[in-house]
This record gives structure tokens, sequence and C-alpha cells, in this order.
């Protein structure tokens, strides 16, 4: 068919009508055009390649296995090449497909449990202080309480206070709890302004009172004016 001095073709399979171009069909191998449309065409080639994977997953898992041993070092370049813009691509798409994201994750762990936990303890020893962090952020959201605060800003915290709880002023070395200065439960936000490092024992006994109810804290501030104001970034 021709329209307007171009030349229409129909698709054999949806029956839509394209420019006779190659921007919508093949050629033929006697350079005619073929009379389905790329997008059907494509559409086919991926259905029954898909049915030949799965009827010959051990073809194409060997297939995969020998590539791999003879272009390792290509594949692992690649890899470092692509791995930023990877993980940009599957951070938009998790956003723009929560439900889809967190259904995957659920099939995904009921299918390797084991593999789950042992992953995630892996991680959990090689990042407690940050699980902490995410465990304290979490608690706050559940509370209502605005704000956060991350790991960096416990370091700052830390370095601020010379490496001393905040209420007792005894050094606490790597054995140190995030306390809220003013508790969540009576107020508090959840900034990193509002977060003090302390003893465990301190921050055990402070638990939701607030500074001035907390005896250990004002035993330690006699005659200094009252209450010593916060670390703030510079």
């Amino acid at each position: 068919m021709t329209v307007a001095g171009e030349t229409l073709i129909d698709c054999n399979k949806c029956g839509v009508e394209y420019p006779a171009t190659p921007d919508h069909f093949y050629f033929r191998k006697d350079g005619t055009f073929r009379k389905v449309c790329k997008k059907c065409h494509i559409a086919k080639v991926s259905e029954t390649s898909g049915k030949w994977r799965a009827n010959n997953h051990d073809k194409v898992l060997g297939y995969y296995k020998k590539h791999h041993a003879t272009h390792k070092r290509e594949m692992h370049e690649k890899y470092l090449r692509y791995k930023p813009r990877h993980r940009e691509l599957m951070k938009k798409w998790a956003e723009e497909h929560p439900e889809k994201c967190r259904e995957y994750s659920r099939t995904y762990y009921y299918r390797h449990p084991e593999r789950v936990k042992t992953q995630w303890a892996n991680w959990y020893a090689n990042n407690r202080d940050y699980e902490r962090v995410r465990q304290e952020n979490k608690r706050a959201r559940r509370m209502n309480a605005t704000g956060s605060f991350t790991e960096d800003d416990v370091r700052f915290i830390y370095a601020y206070q010379g490496g001393r709880c905040f209420y007792c002023l005894d050094p606490v070395g790597d054995d140190f709890h995030r306390d809220h200065f003013i508790p969540l439960a009576r107020g508090g936000t959840n900034d990193w302004t509002n977060i003090v490092v302390s003893c465990p024992s301190c921050n055990f006994s402070k638990r939701d009172k607030l500074p001035h109810e907390f005896d250990r804290f004002m035993a330690t501030r006699d005659g200094e004016g009252g209450d010593p104001a916060l670390p703030t970034h510079t």
C-alpha cells in the first residue's frame, strides 16, 4: 500500500501498518523487507529463546561457565566499569517499584533462607556500628520522631567528647552506646544534635529520664553552671 508517496506494509503478526523502512522491518536475504514488523519479530525470538533456555538449562549453564573461564579478566573489567551505573539503575528501579522489590526479597528469602541468614550474619559482623545506627533510626521512625543521624555523626560526637561518657565522664573505649540526650519518649528528636555517646551503665540507668532528672549526670556538672552544650559541626 502507498499513502502520500510512502509505501506501507501490514505486519502479518499484529496487523499494524508501518512505513516500509529499516526502522520497522528487517531485510530478507534477497533484499526485500520481511512481512513481520521488528516488534513482533523480537517478541517471537525472545519467546523461542526463552523456551529453548528453559528446556536446555544444563547447556546454557555450561556455556556460561566455559565463557567465564576463558574471559574472566575481560568480564571483571567490564563489571568494574559498569558497576556504578548498575547500582544507580537498580536504586532507581527499586524506588519506582517498591512492591516488586519487596516481593522479590520475600521470594528470595523463602527459596534461600540459610544463604540470606549467612549473608546478614557476615554483613552484621563487619558493620556492627552501621547496623546499630540503622536500628536506632528505625526505632525513631516507629515513635514518629523527626530527624536522623549517621555513623559519621557518631564518630564526630565521639571525638568531640574525647572518647568519654557524656554523663559520668569516664572513658568508654569501643564499648559505648548512642543515647538520645532528650529521650524520644519525652519528645526528643532523632537528629544528630540530640545524640551523645555514653557508657552502657549510664545509658541503662538514665533510660527515659530528662538530663536534670539523672542524678549521675547532675553530680558531674555541679558548679559548671548548668548543662553543657551539645556538640555542633564546624
